[in-house]
């Protein structure tokens, strides 16, 4: 299971039972007892419990902007590196499609400094923010619900508004990649719109650091024949790429320094 993964389990737990015990979660996560402390001591470092003689307590106010703040810090590094990489899927004058994510936030930070004439489509109201000062840009919000914890637009609304656009390139950020099983999220709230930006896309790169590589999260948006291009960090294995590219999808990642 990734880690970001088990974090939002325990943290949907503490939401429902407000406290958890060290036994409970290593069930639930199905890890083993030291992973669960070492997951509670990062958890209490990013605010969102406080740790007790046994298992954690949740600190309740704001929880779900925690959880949005702790996702952006978890393998920011990564991100950083794979972020850079838009400048060869993106060029000056395009409609770009971006879904909801702490590595599409990443992205845009990028674009925002290093590109001047944009159309950006997002659900995600942080990229909405980083593009706002762009003068030269448009930016295209899709209405419908608020997903507060992912801070991103949903629902069938969002995805009608979404199909009268067409778009050049399309950037996903999802949970987890595999050639066997195709892209995978635990946000179900965003899976129906990943899958609708996928639609109303010429080109399809998926934004994936190389943790999540492996293991399929609960629900699957689509398999991998949909996908032209993935954006990852340096440390993905030159055998990944291989493997990739015989299936046909272009792995792009930080060139070595020597």
């Amino acid at each position: 299971m990734l880690r970001e993964e088990r974090f939002t389990n325990i943290i949907e737990f503490l939401k429902v039972n407000g406290t958890a015990k060290i036994n409970e979660i290593a069930k639930l996560n199905h890890v083993s007892v030291d992973t669960v402390r070492r997951d509670l001591e990062t958890l209490e470092g990013y605010g969102v419990l406080t740790r007790v003689r046994g298992g954690a307590v949740s600190r309740n106010e704001n929880l779900e902007r925690h959880v949005y703040e702790m996702r952006l810090n978890v393998h920011s590094r990564e991100k950083t590196e794979l972020a850079k990489l838009a400048a060869d899927i993106v060029s000056e004058g395009q409609t770009v499609a971006m879904g909801s994510g702490s590595t599409t936030v990443e992205i845009a930070k990028f674009m925002a400094v290093n590109y001047n004439r944009l159309i950006i489509i997002t659900n995600d109201l942080d990229i909405v923010r980083i593009f706002s000062h762009k003068e030269d840009f448009r930016i295209i919000i899709p209405g419908g619900l608020i997903d507060i914890e992912e801070n991103a637009v949903y629902g069938e609304r969002c995805e009608e508004e979404l199909s009268k656009y067409n778009a050049d390139v399309g950037i996903l950020s999802v949970n987890s990649v595999s050639l066997e099983k195709g892209l995978s999220d635990f946000r179900l709230n965003q899976v129906d719109v990943f899958r609708k930006m996928m639609e109303i896309s010429q080109k399809i790169v998926i934004a994936a650091d190389s943790s999540k590589f492996g293991k399929p999260a609960c629900m699957t948006i689509c398999g991998m024949e949909n996908v032209d291009v993935i954006l990852s960090d340096g440390s993905i294995s030159d055998e990944k790429v291989r493997e990739y590219a015989a299936a046909g999808i272009e792995v792009l990642r930080p060139q070595k320094t020597a």
